[in-house]
């Protein structure tokens, strides 16, 4: 009987660690039917690809109008449909968008980025593949992808205010 326990809790322990590897099921968070079913799968599949390669998952969300406090629906959202702890949410409605960073993608705020897409008179495909496309850019440089074309400037990466080493 022993060996029998064990066995279904070495079962249940392999079931549990294999559901934490598990690929996120849904990027997109769709209440009002923005998406259609084809769309859907196409941002899915993009934001899978983008999760894969730089452990940042990016979900969209549409919101009514009607909140109080968009944010709380944000992190509600996190906590409850996102599985990885680096995060980019991007919570639109016909009147505003909000983007909530969390863990690295911090560094990927900035207003006059998004503001450019959500207010440049795209559709909303053209503005979601825009925003990918620059997120991608952004996510690209913070990951070690240097321009070919940098020049060093000398002198700029060490000061000697001890005057310790001579100037070769």
């Amino acid at each position: 009987m022993k060996k029998v326990m064990i066995f279904l809790l070495l079962c249940t322990f392999m079931l549990t660690s294999m559901q934490l590897v598990q690929a996120q099921d849904s990027y997109i968070v769709d209440h009002y039917d923005q998406f259609s079913a084809d769309e859907e799968q196409y941002y899915n599949e993009k934001a899978s690809t983008f999760e894969q390669q730089y452990d940042l998952s990016v979900m969209i969300v549409n919101l009514e109008t009607t909140y109080d406090d968009p944010t709380d629906e944000v992190h509600r959202v996190y906590s409850d449909e996102c599985d990885n702890n680096n995060a980019l949410i991007i919570a639109y409605s016909d009147a505003y968008y909000i983007v909530v960073p969390y863990g690295s993608a911090v560094s990927l705020i900035n207003d006059s980025i998004w503001d450019a897409y959500y207010n440049g008179g795209y559709t909303m495909t053209q503005r979601t593949d825009a925003l990918f496309a620059k997120m991608q850019e952004l996510v690209g440089s913070n990951h070690g992808v240097e321009d070919e074309d940098e020049e060093v400037e000398k002198g700029a990466y060490f000061v000697d205010d001890a005057q310790l080493f001579d100037a070769s």
